[in-house]
């Protein structure tokens, strides 16, 4: 099964998805270090054509596998490297952390990465708490503190552990990194893009959300109540033309809109449960409830 499993995922890479989706299967039927080994083989594939993301979701699939993988720390390490090659501390973290190392719990010791990982200078951070969106101005990895300018306290210097247990780290594009530090080129998609909007609120909302609560993100802070409606009236024509974004029936405010999702186009037999080497069956998007959800 491995050596097929290999030809595929070198022929046809791009598939990763439906080959992680298959190894997930063989955990759950408790063939996790089967599993791990299939991650593992489809990682270091896609390593090989320089496809760095896709090869670390793979390494932490076969972590969650099994830990017994053979190899698997040496792939994690460069998983790690490949994917963070542009972070400069990368390596004293690996070091850090003793993942670089030759002995302890590979789970433990990547935990202890990820929270190093979290955060570097110039990231965009949420306080909960009241402090609100903040950047981190200085990070110091040796001390393993930083500074963060929030909005309701600057200059707050917190520990990168701590800093892990209380903050939320956002991506470049959240919506709220838009409306704090990004302001003109919301405006720019707001006036040019609507449809786009929509994109970074649904993808910071987890793929879903209302129209009352893109309102109460965008009024009035970036759109002026009086023209909203306007606005979105061009939004909705827009959308309705967009194939990756759903908007639900209702009234205006509990209208609902979602991300598009494909469903998986691997599935298990149920005779493949006592017998894993017979994996999956292809099928069409269309053959899954009639639809797309």
């Amino acid at each position: 099964m491995e050596a097929a499993w290999r030809e595929y995922a070198s022929q046809t890479p791009d598939d990763y998805e439906y080959l992680l989706g298959a190894a997930a299967q063989l955990s759950r039927y408790d063939k996790g270090v089967l599993a791990g080994d299939l991650c593992l083989t489809l990682g270091m594939a896609l390593l090989e054509r320089d496809d760095p993301e896709p090869a670390f979701r793979a390494a932490r699939a076969a972590l969650k596998a099994s830990q017994r993988t053979e190899g698997l720390r040496e792939f994690l390490v460069e998983a790690y490297s490949r994917k963070y090659a542009s972070n400069p501390h990368v390596q004293a973290f690996l070091e850090k952390s003793g993942l670089a190392g030759e002995g302890g719990g590979l789970r433990a010791q990547v935990d202890a990465l990820d929270r190093f990982l979290v955060f570097e200078e110039g990231a965009h951070v949420f306080h909960r708490g009241g402090w609100g969106y903040g950047e981190v101005v200085e990070f110091d990895p040796e001390a393993e503190r930083m500074v963060i300018d929030f909005e309701r306290r600057k200059g707050h210097s917190i520990g990168i552990h701590n800093a892990a247990k209380i903050l939320e780290r956002l991506p470049d594009d959240h919506i709220g990194v838009y409306k704090h530090y990004r302001r003109d080129e919301l405006q720019e998609l707001i006036d040019n893009d609507p449809a786009r909007v929509f994109h970074i609120f649904l993808k910071s909302a987890g793929g879903q959300g209302t129209l009352k609560q893109v309102r109460e993100e965008l009024v009035p802070d970036v759109i002026q109540k009086a023209d909203w409606s306007k606005w979105w009236g061009r939004a909705k024509r827009a959308l309705l033309k967009d194939p990756e974004v759903r908007v639900g029936k209702g009234s205006s405010r509990s209208s609902s809109c979602a991300t598009r999702r494909r469903p998986s186009s691997w599935r298990w037999c149920r005779r493949c449960r006592p017998r894993p080497t017979v994996c999956a069956r292809r099928r069409s998007p269309e053959s899954t409830c009639g639809a797309w959800t």
